[in-house]
């Protein structure tokens, strides 16, 4: 999907990411259709593999799977869960379906979060000025006396803030380098 730059407003590239045309879901958000389906899902293949049976009824694996949703992260439904508890329930269901290594990569997409969006944001607040990383490095290890890797969340969203004031300030001031208007006839001496 390609918009012109020019009727893109904030509000717009917030809501989608650059190139994918995917949503970029909030954090506060309810969960989707699709993600629902797939923690019922995983919800049976754990009740199976935990009591080595399938369930006599519906009624037994949505008791089992609410349970399990609250140790999760407090929610028995999935309609009150958002986005930001749906690699917690994942990671449960994971573990209990004996998926060690895929719950232990869920449990670390929900630590990584806030660092990860912080750091998406700065990307994309770099590429709309036409700058690269290193600009973003530099800043990092002259405020913060580390490299952009080892920055906190903290860090990253000061490192955001600083390069959309500068380049504003930039932009915003003449240079000696922008064109001049052409002089008039007039104002040549000779």
């Amino acid at each position: 999907m390609i918009i012109p730059a020019d009727i893109m407003s904030d509000d717009f590239r917030a809501v989608f990411r650059h190139g994918s045309g995917r949503p970029v879901p909030s954090p506060s958000a309810p969960l989707e259709n699709g993600q629902k389906a797939h923690l019922c899902i995983l919800a049976r293949e754990a009740f199976e593999e935990v009591y080595g049976r399938p369930a006599a009824s519906q009624g037994e694996l949505d008791d089992w799977r609410h349970t399990q949703q609250m140790f999760a992260c407090g929610y028995t439904s999935l309609r009150g869960a958002t986005q930001r508890e749906y690699k917690l329930i994942e990671g449960r269901f994971l573990m209990l379906k004996g998926n060690a290594a895929a719950a232990r990569r869920a449990e670390e997409r929900v630590a990584t979060e806030p660092i990860r969006l912080a750091m998406f944001k700065l990307r994309e607040s770099l590429r709309e000025r036409g700058l690269h990383e290193s600009y973003a490095a530099a800043i990092c290890r002259r405020q913060f006396k580390c490299s952009l890797a080892e920055a906190t969340e903290r860090q990253v969203w000061c490192l955001v803030y600083t390069v959309r004031n500068r380049r504003k300030a930039v932009s915003s001031q003449p240079s000696a380098f922008s064109p001049q208007p052409a002089a008039l006839t007039a104002d040549i001496p000779f």
